[in-house]
């Protein structure tokens, strides 16, 4: 058992009891009202109030107990009048309440730290000192972050758009747009007038625009890695209709369409191949496969303006002229490019003044070929007559047969 090393000294006061004590007095030095004790109260007795402030180690043992009730109430009595005394006694209370060792408190209590005084110097000068230092090494490695990251956005940005320049697709319709050799168009071209002079079919002896020859050699590395893949092929096949070698760009895509899946680009490019052979050859069979092509691919995407300038174009070789004035109509309702809608408009027209002439020539048939009468007109004026002698003898042979020798109500009779 621990000796009771307090042995023959009296009783400490119970603490609730030193706590109020404090506490009035605390409350009677802020009011500035007379301290009065009752009899039975502590700090009853009659201390010197006028007593020099005691040190910081006998408060320590005021607040420890180790003094009677008779030598604390001078104590208290001055630490009522005197703040400095009173902030002690609260330290030494706090102090004991928390478990620290007398003569730990008295170290503690003889640091120059636990004055007020001096903890408001501290703060005062702790608040006036200038964060220079933090400041500047965080606007430091703030522009060095917004550095770095602004030197990585432009690094994607150039190569997205390095990349995207030189996509061999991008290079190909710079080629169609540096020496377009033919009416229709390619994907993603920019608009240019045709000069078909300037390149040999199919020849060695024409010169092939650098973009072109850049792309072919694109094209043939990608394929050597995967000579089977549908894209580049269908790429190998858009340079080859750019060669003017109409034929290899035929076999490949129709075979790429023989196995599907069937897309809209790869049904415009092979019309466009088989279009320009049909007119390379004068084949008909060609040029009306390429129409066929152009219908496919207008119902799979109605609104592709290229595709619907290829369409228009094709339908009025072909003789569709009322189609084409339609197809030009929904061309000009979906194009954006303004030189390629100046185009367009100005296809349109020609093509209507076309239409007008058609009508008026039909009209003027029609009053020539209206009686038999008219017709002997038409007949003793050989300048109209020749003029009109091919249209005569093809398609207005029937009509004119048939006013010639017409034909019984009553076939049984004969002819």
């Amino acid at each position: 058992m621990m000796e009771d090393l307090n042995q023959g000294q009296p009783p400490p006061p119970e603490s609730d009891e030193l706590e109020d004590a404090l506490e009035k007095l605390m409350a009677a030095r802020e009011s500035g009202e007379p301290l009065r004790f009752s009899a039975d109260e502590p700090g009853s007795a009659a201390g010197d109030t006028s007593i020099p402030c005691p040190q910081p180690d006998e408060w320590l043992r005021l607040a420890a107990g180790e003094m009677d009730q008779a030598a604390a109430d001078p104590f208290l009595s001055h630490a009522a009048l005197c703040r400095e005394c009173g902030r002690h006694l609260r330290l030494s209370l706090q102090l004991r309440n928390e478990g620290v060792t007398p003569g730990e408190a008295s170290e503690i209590g003889k640091q120059g730290s636990t004055s007020a005084e001096w903890q408001r110097r501290v703060a005062k000068k702790l608040a006036r000192t200038p964060r220079h230092g933090a400041k500047v090494g965080s606007r430091i490695y703030l522009w060095v972050g917004t550095g770095v990251a602004a030197s990585l956005l432009l690094a994607a940005f150039f190569l997205t758009w390095w990349q995207r320049a030189n996509a061999p697709a991008r290079l190909l319709a710079e080629a169609y747009s540096q020496s377009r050799i033919f009416d229709l168009r390619m994907p993603d071209a920019k608009h240019s007038s045709v000069a078909p002079a300037t390149h040999l079919r199919g020849g060695s002896e024409g010169r092939e625009p650098a973009p072109l020859l850049d792309a072919r050699a694109r094209i043939e590395r990608h394929l050597e890695r995967a000579p089977h893949d549908p894209y580049w092929l269908q790429l190998q096949a858009r340079a080859d209709v750019l060669g003017e070698k109409f034929d290899p760009a035929i076999d490949i895509l129709d075979r790429l369409l023989a196995a599907g899946p069937v897309s809209p680009a790869l049904l415009a490019d092979d019309a466009v191949a088989y279009f320009e052979r049909g007119l390379a050859t004068g084949s008909e069979n060609d040029r009306a496969t390429a129409l066929d092509y152009l219908r496919r691919a207008d119902e799979l995407a109605p609104d592709d303006p290229v595709l619907l300038f290829n369409e228009a174009v094709v339908m009025e070789d072909r003789g569709q002229v009322m189609n084409a004035v339609e197809t030009w109509n929904r061309y000009l309702r979906f194009e954006r490019d303004p030189r390629w809608l100046a185009e367009g408009r100005a296809r349109l027209a020609a093509l209507e003044q076309k239409l007008d002439r058609m009508k008026t020539h039909e009209s003027r048939m029609e009053q020539h070929l209206a009686t038999p009468q008219a017709m002997r007109a038409l007949a003793a004026d050989s300048g109209e007559l020749t003029a009109i002698d091919e249209e005569l003898s093809s398609t207005l042979l029937p009509k004119i047969l048939y006013a010639a020798f017409p034909v019984p109500a009553d076939r049984s009779r004969g002819s």
